[in-house]
């Protein structure tokens, strides 16, 4: 089994414990909860703001011409002609 196969697999099986772990913890729960307008947008608007904020942190994006290079591969001032060997 490779590395990656293990760490999956010990994810989902951690998911399902945790699950299983709410099940049987909402089945002894003594009275229903009432769902708090606040909590309930919390849990849905924070964990994708919370990765979008982690994606805007870790993954930049340069403008064509900060580092030199234009995306395709061509030099400041080539104006799309193919790079000319240098010797």
């Amino acid at each position: 089994m490779t590395a990656a196969a293990r760490s999956l697999l010990c994810s989902w099986a951690l998911a399902l414990a945790l699950s299983a772990i709410l099940v049987a913890a909402g089945q002894r729960w003594p009275q229903p909860l009432a769902p708090l307008p606040a909590a309930v947008w919390a849990l849905l608007l924070l964990p994708g703001l919370a990765m979008a904020l982690l994606l805007r942190a870790r993954w930049s994006l340069q403008t064509p011409g900060t580092t030199g290079e234009h995306p395709n591969g061509a030099r400041r001032g080539d104006a799309g002609q193919p790079p000319t060997p240098e010797g």
